[in-house]
């Protein structure tokens, strides 16, 4: 995990999960807002209420913003925002932050905490499969992150990495961002069986 695109899952997996506080809220703005409407789009939705979150983790580093649904992940990266604690935003704040365009404030959820999706990240690649079944439905959601996130489009040429380890461990897919709206994203999905 040498490469520059995997900069993201290698910063974010380095260190233990930081202690959520509940205590303050970070000032997110319409600049952001394409980075919020990637990860809503990953976010566990009403029936998966504990999933139904984006963390947001302040590290050295950078900050990293998480949402999951169980069958995928994706964090996103951005730099120069150490000002904020560790918390998880609402469900229901995000998706009014997103359709105020960025206007809405992102309410802090109190009734749980996100679980550490560390564990998720595969710590190697070692054994590489030639046949491995995908959700078409999840490789969809994958498009629209980076459609969201302003990496394709017209004229827009974005590498994707694809890293796995078997055909039944989940599948890395990691990009560079443009350190301006966020510095790299990471997108774990999930396999299904084909037998």
């Amino acid at each position: 995990m040498n490469t520059a695109s995997m900069n993201t899952a290698t910063r974010f997996t380095s260190q233990d999960a930081p202690a959520c506080t509940h205590e303050t809220s970070a000032v997110f703005g319409p600049e952001h807002l394409p980075v919020f409407k990637a990860l809503a789009l990953c976010m566990g939705g009403k029936d998966r209420p504990t999933l139904d979150l984006v963390n947001c983790e302040n590290r050295q580093d950078g900050v990293f913003l998480t949402a999951t649904n169980g069958h995928l992940l994706l964090t996103v990266e951005l730099a120069g925002q150490e000002w904020m604690d560790t918390v998880s935003f609402t469900g229901q704040s995000v998706k009014d932050f997103v359709s105020s365009k960025g206007h809405s404030p992102l309410a802090i959820d109190e009734t749980y905490d996100f679980p550490d999706v560390r564990q998720v990240f595969p710590s190697e690649f070692n054994e590489p499969h030639n046949r491995i079944g995908l959700n078409a439905t999840y490789v969809d959601v994958m498009a629209k992150v980076l459609k969201a996130l302003k990496c394709t489009g017209k004229s827009k040429y974005q590498a994707v990495t694809m890293q796995h380890n078997g055909a039944y461990s989940p599948m890395l897919f990691s990009w560079d961002g443009d350190d301006e709206l966020f510095v790299g994203a990471s997108f774990i999905l999930m396999p299904i069986r084909l037998d």
